[in-house]
């Protein structure tokens, strides 16, 4: 996700196992007379198996991550992209992961690019069928990703009606949520309402503006359309 200053990468870990991440660095590409690359950014530490964490430039502020909250602060070039460069994680000599093809001017610029759900392993080779878009400066969930997904349909419940006009209903078992939170795509909480199906299984939107929203319940979240 990138605008002026709020650059950050989130990597998680899906491997069955924990990942020692020393020599694991993130490049970026440059174009000058010719494409090259900067100084890499040499990961350190350990991640575990179904956690994430975040790189981030110490000059981003975003709505809804604190940047002390980050594994990795820093302002190294890999943390400076505008979304026409080409960035990648590799491991020693090979790349394991990208953002972007390298060799052209890509066309990612302000915008936040979240992994779909369904895709679980890395690839060098970029395909933005693989990503959704949101806008820029979008960072619901950043730090989360390894276990809350945004999606167009949640797993463990649905939603309906989808436009919706004023009452939003929730099908599934909703009993025990303990939190549901309304935000709009640039990340900003809108509404929250705590222990919010104890008596129905549904939530008043009527009074938002219409526009496109994301429902957070306990963590899983989904899309709707207010109309």
């Amino acid at each position: 996700m990138w605008q002026g200053n709020n650059k950050a990468l989130e990597i998680a870990n899906r491997t069955g196992h924990k990942v020692n991440l020393n020599g694991y660095k993130l490049y970026i590409q440059y174009k000058g007379t010719a494409y090259y690359f900067g100084e890499p950014f040499e990961l350190e530490g350990e991640i575990e198996n179904d956690q994430s964490f975040v790189a981030i430039n110490p000059n981003a502020n975003f709505s809804c991550f604190s940047v002390p909250n980050a594994k990795f602060v820093t302002a190294a070039p890999s943390l400076t992209f505008t979304g026409n460069n080409y960035v990648d994680l590799s491991y020693k000599s090979g790349s394991v992961d990208a953002i972007g093809l390298k060799g052209v001017d890509n066309t990612n610029a302000n915008k936040s690019l979240y992994r779909n759900a369904n895709v679980t392993n890395p690839t060098a080779t970029f395909d933005i069928a693989e990503w959704t878009a949101y806008p820029s400066d979008y960072c619901l969930n950043l730090g989360n990703l390894a276990i809350n997904n945004v999606t167009d349909k949640a797993d463990v419940f649905h939603i309906y009606p989808n436009p919706v006009s004023d009452i939003l209903s929730i099908n599934g078992d909703v009993s025990k949520v303990k939190s549901a939170k309304i935000y709009d795509l640039s990340g900003k909480l809108i509404k929250e309402v705590n222990n919010p199906f104890v008596n129905q299984k549904s939530i008043n939107v009527q009074s938002l503006l219409p526009n496109t929203y994301i429902l957070n319940i306990d963590g899983k979240s989904v899309k709707f359309i207010k109309r």
